[in-house]
């Protein structure tokens, strides 16, 4: 199986689509729905190269990070943040099927949004980043300078300050 196949299962199987409030969401922001069928005329064959090679380089170059052996990497969709801003708290239905009950987004206020890191005017831009369940561990929170760290483990004052962070490579049109 390509990369590409594999990567387009991979997010046929994704919360985007698989997760009926999620889909739902999706659809009301006016997004095209993920499928290998839409993603085939949204991502080039250049492009599928492209993300390959970028997957393979973020493997590599954070390799000797503590734990990389758990850190999974692919290609995650990143939805038009003019529609649908995944950079704030969404509305607790869309939770529902991924919790089994509406609930609210854990979002802190007091944080600025973070930097849009693509631009509007695409339903989806396919990104190369840490895809599995654990992002990159490369120290304490105050270790870590890659601006803001969005999520991390513990706390500093505890003594367990390990930040995880996810770096991305955005794909050119």
């Amino acid at each position: 199986m390509s990369f590409a196949d594999e990567q387009l299962a991979l997010l046929e199987a994704s919360g985007w689509c698989r997760c009926g409030s999620v889909a739902r969401a999706v659809a009301d922001a006016g997004l095209a729905p993920v499928s290998a069928r839409c993603l085939r005329g949204v991502v080039s064959a250049a492009q599928w190269k492209t993300a390959e090679t970028a997957t393979a380089a973020l493997r590599e170059h954070f390799s000797a990070a503590r734990f990389a052996e758990e850190t999974t990497y692919g290609v995650l969709l990143v939805p038009d943040p003019s529609k649908l801003d995944t950079r704030q708290a969404m509305r607790p239905d869309v939770r529902r099927d991924q919790l089994g009950r509406s609930t609210s987004d854990v979002f802190d206020e007091l944080l600025p949004p973070g930097t849009l890191g693509i631009g509007p005017g695409r339903d989806w831009t396919p990104v190369a980043t840490v895809t599995g369940r654990y992002g990159i561990s490369l120290g304490s929170c105050e270790d870590v300078s890659k601006g803001r760290v969005r999520f991390r483990l513990g706390k500093p004052n505890r003594g367990i300050g390990s930040a995880r962070v996810a770096p991305a490579i955005a794909f050119p049109r």
